[in-house]
């Protein structure tokens, strides 16, 4: 037991060592000023990486970062020739104006005083979600539908939206009078987003990518149809399931005991920074480099977890025999 009790003294001390140094490397990240420092910081954490990281969950923070630097354009650098974010923001409330009428109502002056949350680079814009977005809520379920024409459908739950991805495993069906069909039908490229719930649904978000059709969506999940095709609904997905979005949604929810949730006029006044499209395809392309490297480095250390698991199990065995 004596030995036992020093094995863990020492195991402690690895562990404090070891979270030491991987806070040291993600503030060296977290404080890089340019794509450049940001690839140095990167490169020096993946290099140490069996050093740093022990499990697969001890790799979320650094997950969570590259997405924030993404948003914030670190990850790569500025081309002064891309065309600038203003262009496409244009040409989407020329687009809003067209086939949706007006769109949004005049701001409040709290909402037009907001400050940008952060800076962002040359060419980049920031603009509210409707400004480039048409959003919708969903159907409610338990309408009286009596009298009417309807038909069965597949729709999605928040439990299908999931960050950054959906999930169509286990689908249910909606009845809808079959004249609504237009008006709640999802549509390959539309960012979904959950109303709430616990927290970590909060905002929740993915692309949808038309894998059924038709399909619809229930009212606590929100549909926001991009108006320009500059702008890469993964890039607006990828800004409400970063730091800074979870941030945003989290500063104006709706508490209840342990719930959350956010209504349809918080989604439409979130400030999300544009890059130009160009720079979007760039940046989008370098994350998901990084995250398959992460993904790869944390399926390499499950297979090492999982045999060190099986080696302390047989040594308990040989102990038991």
């Amino acid at each position: 037991m004596a030995r036992l009790g020093h094995l863990e003294v020492k195991r402690q001390g690895r562990e404090a060592a070891r979270t030491a140094a991987r806070d040291s490397g993600l503030a060296a990240l977290r404080e890089a000023l340019s794509p450049d420092d940001v690839e140095a910081a990167w490169l020096r954490i993946q290099e140490r990486f069996g050093d740093l990281f022990a499990t697969p969950g001890d790799v979320k923070p650094l997950r969570a970062l590259t997405l924030e630097l993404a948003v914030r354009g670190k990850l790569v650098e500025q081309d002064q020739n891309d065309e600038p974010a203003s262009n496409l923001l244009m040409r989407a409330k020329a687009r809003q104006t067209t086939h949706y009428g007006s769109g949004r109502q005049g701001r409040s002056s709290a909402e037009t005083e907001t400050a940008m949350p952060f800076d962002i680079p040359d060419g980049w814009s920031w603009a509210r979600m409707d400004e480039f977005c048409d959003i919708k809520s969903g159907v409610a379920k338990g309408k009286n539908l009596q009298g009417l024409k309807c038909q069965d459908y597949p729709y999605l739950r928040v439990a299908n939206v999931q960050a950054g991805y959906t999930d169509l495993a286990v689908m249910k069906m909606l009845p809808l009078p079959v004249n609504e069909l237009g008006a709640y039908r999802l549509v390959k490229g539309d960012v979904l987003l959950t109303e709430g719930g616990d927290w970590d649904k909060l905002g929740r978000s993915a692309v949808w990518g038309g894998e059924i059709d038709p399909c619809i969506h229930q009212n606590h999940v929100f549909r926001a149809r991009i108006l320009d095709q500059g702008i890469h609904p993964r890039w607006i997905s990828s800004f409400t399931n970063s730091p800074d979005g979870r941030a945003y949604f989290q500063s104006c929810a709706k508490q209840t005991t342990n719930l959350a949730s956010i209504n349809m006029t918080q989604l439409k006044i979130c400030l999300v920074p544009i890059p130009p499209k160009a720079e979007q395809d760039r940046i989008l392309a370098r994350m998901d480099e990084l995250m398959d490297l992460l993904d790869s480095l944390s399926e390499s250390m499950s297979g090492q977890s999982k045999f060190a698991e099986t080696f302390a199990a047989a040594a308990v065995h040989h102990l038991d025999v």
